[in-house]
């Protein structure tokens, strides 16, 4: 067994459900040279009771100071030279860590691995299959722009590990970010403005729990308001994801296909135009959804996926502008 060691750390806050099967996977893990460390973040529910059924350090903030905080108190009570981040919802294959592990020693130049979701959710429902779908699409657009070097352009907070002396060199997480959005577009940007080596592999995927459509619209608006925050003051647009300038343009074809909509009720030629978008969108997005979506779920999928498809990007739309509302009144 390899000598180096995994501290597996695991913010929770009223997740005990998820918890329990996020930690199960981990201890069925075949790489064994790990700990599990769970930073309850003041949680209400019985997370701490099912965190002391398993043999894992467990950490418990009086009240909730958000998932930064949680996440870094938790590296600094970490003994392993990895340290390993995953979200409470999340479930982990088999093989997770021992690949992990494996990429660290047969590449010692890569600092930071960076999991994405499978394709598959584990909470069933059109919604959260449809979200799985998606993330999955955009891991096949990063590869195939990255021509398979395994490049990583953003840090995914659910999943990723990176080495305990990186960590620390760049601070850790930002603890002004009290909710669970934005300190992971924060960190992603601190990591390549200092040169890190972040690398991706399909064999660290994990599982996700994805949220069903009002929870996921809440959170994904509140992420790109804090997304459009950074982004104002560094004017860079991610290489993947949502927050690519591809995705901004398709975004904005669905906003303003929206506001054409709208203003159909003054004149006929904004339902024009509103058509005209909405064209451009089924155009933009023709290889999801034709090609890709009827391959994995089935031709009758690509209709929910387009409707879904279009309240998302119109929640990411919305999101962005009260960012920048926000940003232009903190500034008065």
């Amino acid at each position: 067994m390899s000598s180096l060691r995994v501290s597996v750390i695991i913010p929770v806050y009223n997740d005990s459900e998820n918890l329990k099967k996020c930690l199960e996977s981990i201890f069925i893990s075949k790489y064994k040279n790990f700990e599990v460390i769970v930073s309850d973040d003041g949680s209400s529910d019985n997370s701490y009771d099912v965190a002391k059924q398993f043999p894992c350090k467990i950490i418990r903030l009086m009240k909730n100071q958000g998932a930064a905080t949680a996440r870094n108190i938790g590296a600094k009570y970490a003994t392993g030279s990895i340290l390993y981040f995953v979200d409470s919802d999340i479930v982990l294959e088999e093989d997770t860590i021992e690949n992990i592990v494996r990429h660290y020693e047969e590449n010692k130049n890569i600092d930071i691995i960076c999991g994405y979701w499978a394709k598959d959710s584990l909470k069933k429902g059109a919604f959260p299959e449809f979200i799985g779908l998606k993330y999955f699409y955009f891991v096949i657009l990063a590869k195939q722009r990255n021509k398979n070097n395994h490049s990583c352009s953003l840090i995914n907070p659910s999943s990723f590990a990176v080495k305990k002396s990186v960590f620390e060199e760049i601070g850790g997480f930002n603890q002004k970010y009290r909710s669970s959005v934005g300190e992971d577009y924060e960190l992603s940007q601190r990591i390549f403005e200092k040169g890190y080596n972040v690398h991706s592999f399909e064999d660290t995927c994990i599982k996700h729990h994805f949220k069903e459509i009002i929870p996921a619209f809440r959170l994904i608006f509140q992420r790109t308001s804090a997304w459009i925050t950074l982004f104002i003051k560094k004017k860079r647009f991610e290489k993947w994801g949502n927050a690519t300038k591809s995705e901004a343009v398709t975004t904005m074809v669905v906003f303003f296909a929206t506001l054409s909509f709208i203003l159909s009720f003054i004149s006929v030629y904004y339902l024009f135009l509103s058509c005209l978008l909405l064209l451009v969108l089924l155009l933009r997005n023709f290889l999801f959804y034709f090609v890709f979506i009827p391959k994995e779920k089935g031709v009758k999928f690509i209709f929910l996926t387009i409707y879904f498809d279009y309240l998302l990007y119109l929640c990411i739309g919305l999101g962005a502008l009260y960012g920048f509302a926000k940003k232009i009144k903190e500034r008065k």
